[in-house]
């Protein structure tokens, strides 16, 4: 499973990006907000999507708001480009606040967000949003079991990272570290 990527965009369509990481284009979904030209650099945080006929990559600028995507899936009758569509809407922190406070309104100003799904998106997910997650420790672990590192190793390796490190460290270097400790 992809977890996150770090690469150039080599072609861009509407909100499909193909990212190059390693010599390999991935094909990654992202939010508007997320689209960028042939060239730059980006860093998504990946939710790798399984249907019975295709995968597909979805990417985040954050934990944080690849969590509230997860937790939207959660919801029958909400699919991948409806829960998009949702973040193409709202920022993870306005969203919550629009679950907690049952507002279905906002939620049905959304192209393809009825009032039976924004009733059912509010009383599935109310109160059960993840907490925003802090960047860091949490990305540092998602790169490494992306790339093959159990998730308790993974998290240890970040941990001590960052305390060697320090706060300031970027989410890169203590990848790096990490994977010298490991070796």
């Amino acid at each position: 499973m992809i977890g996150y990527i770090k690469g150039r965009v080599v072609d861009a369509d509407g909100v499909n990006l193909i990212v190059e990481a390693g010599g390999v284009g991935y094909s990654v979904m992202v939010t508007p907000d997320m689209v960028r030209p042939k060239g730059e650099i980006v860093e998504l945080f990946v939710h790798t999507h399984f249907s019975q006929d295709s995968i597909s990559l979805f990417g985040f600028a954050s934990p944080d708001e690849r969590e509230v995507f997860r937790s939207l899936l959660s919801v029958q009758g909400l699919g991948p480009s409806g829960a998009m569509k949702i973040l193409s809407g709202f920022p993870p922190s306005e969203l919550r606040t629009i679950i907690e406070s049952g507002d279905s309104g906002a939620l049905r100003a959304i192209k393809g967000i009825g009032p039976k799904l924004a009733d059912r998106i509010i009383f599935f997910l109310r109160g059960k949003l993840p907490e925003r997650i802090e960047p860091g420790v949490d990305e540092v672990v998602g790169a490494l079991v992306s790339l093959g590192m159990k998730e308790s190793e993974a998290r240890s390796a970040a941990q001590s990272a960052r305390k060697e490190l320090g706060p300031g460290a970027s989410v890169e270097d203590m990848v790096r570290h990490a994977l010298r400790r490991g070796e």
